[in-house]
């Protein structure tokens, strides 16, 4: 039962130390140091505002909105292969009509 007496006085003194520490101002030594000079109202101050405008994708499916843009996406893509295959569509049409 030695050390449950030690334990239970080592307790006893991190919790006396840790209380002491908050009641001298370490707290507000803490938080002064993890945010310095805030503004209490920003936006009072719009020359300290966060740029929040987001970007544009450049690339997949977010920048091919809508039917008309998806539409014309896909015929730069395959505009060859589609040409090409109403072209031999077109030459069969041609030569089954003889």
């Amino acid at each position: 039962m030695q050390w449950l007496e030690s334990l239970e006085q080592l307790g006893a003194s991190a919790f006396d130390s840790v209380s002491e520490g908050l009641s001298s101002g370490l707290a507000d030594r803490i938080k002064s140091e993890l945010n310095p000079d805030s503004p209490s109202a920003p936006a009072d101050q719009p020359e300290k505002q966060y740029n929040t405008t987001t970007t544009q994708p450049v690339d997949g499916p977010e920048q091919t909105q809508g039917a008309a843009n998806s539409i014309q996406s896909t015929l730069n893509q395959y505009k060859w292969w589609i040409a090409g295959g109403l072209g031999i569509v077109a030459f069969m049409a041609i030569k089954g009509s003889k």
